[in-house]
């Protein structure tokens, strides 16, 4: 995994720059005798098929945000929607952007993304911006909000 400067972890905390060191090169030679030691050669590889389990299925996570947020009004460009943010708007129309293909969104003005808890609590009022966190009392309101509007079990 890489995380750069920017970089919105899932819980929506923003990743900060805690040592600014410049990047080195490394030649492949030097490269491979540092991890000589764990480097395995591999001659093919098969891409596991993972059947999508009744727990996933099932997960908040799995209602479209498309129908959470069945309001928005965005171009669509392949898999992503793009358009003004439904919670504080846009001067220019294009700071939010559902990517329909991962199921999350993303805010470009506040620099946050979120699936579909947070944002059935930013359209019911439960979180008040964007890169606010969901308390557990509050993703509670959640779940009974979805159960109740989104016909999610």
């Amino acid at each position: 995994m890489v995380v750069g400067p920017g970089s919105v972890h899932p819980s929506g905390g923003l990743y900060e720059i805690v040592n600014d060191a410049p990047i080195r090169d490394v030649t492949l030679e030097k490269f491979r005798s540092a991890f000589q030691e764990v480097i395995r050669v591999q001659t093919s590889y098969e891409m596991p098929h993972h059947e999508p389990s009744n727990e996933t299925r099932d997960t908040m996570q799995s209602l479209p945000l498309t129908a959470v947020l069945h309001d928005f009004r965005g171009r669509r460009n392949g898999r992503y929607l793009q358009g003004k943010n439904p919670w504080h708007g846009a001067r220019t129309g294009t700071n939010f952007t559902i990517d329909i293909g991962s199921n999350l969104w993303t805010c470009w003005r506040c620099h946050c993304r979120g699936g579909v808890a947070r944002a059935i609590a930013l359209k019911h009022s439960i979180l008040g911006n964007c890169p606010d966190v969901l308390s557990k009392a509050e993703y509670r309101k959640v779940i009974d909000l979805a159960r109740q509007h989104y016909e999610w079990r």
